[in-house]
């Protein structure tokens, strides 16, 4: 997670849905609930949660490219809709960790997007545009 430490942004919510599943988390970000989320991840028992504070922007890069997700639960009303919004956000992680990605099949996703690649389709789409408004004439001179 990446953000302020204050009540809606219900950073609560990420350290239950994480300590249920036996999840670790990181938390990037300071604020005036740093505290109580630290008392609150002791008594959930959870892994490791670590409280990074702020971190600079290239750490932050890093963190980013090795995370296997960005938890950014929403702000919710007390009552059902927090417990159902956990639970929701438990099957999400359950179901992002069941993945699988190979690198083979990423790669050869990636190669259609290359420089190249979008010169090439551009320039297509150039001469058809080029070739339809041949034998047209301008409607204004």
């Amino acid at each position: 997670m990446v953000t302020a430490l204050v009540p809606y942004k219900r950073v609560d919510q990420a350290i239950a849905a994480c300590a249920s599943l036996g999840r670790s988390l990181k938390i990037v970000g300071e604020g005036p609930e740093r505290k109580s989320l630290m008392d609150l991840s002791r008594r959930l028992g959870a892994p490791p949660v670590e409280f990074l504070g702020f971190v600079s922007d290239e750490e932050l890069l890093t963190m980013y490219g090795r995370a296997r997700g960005l938890i950014f639960p929403g702000v919710e009303d007390f009552g059902l809709v927090p417990l159902e919004a956990i639970a929701a956000l438990q099957k999400a992680i359950v179901r992002f960790e069941a993945r699988q990605f190979s690198d083979r099949e990423l790669r050869m996703r990636a190669s259609q997007f290359t420089r190249e690649q979008f010169t090439r389709k551009f320039q297509a789409i150039l001469r058809r545009a080029i070739g339809d408004q041949k034998g047209h004439q301008p409607v204004c001179a």
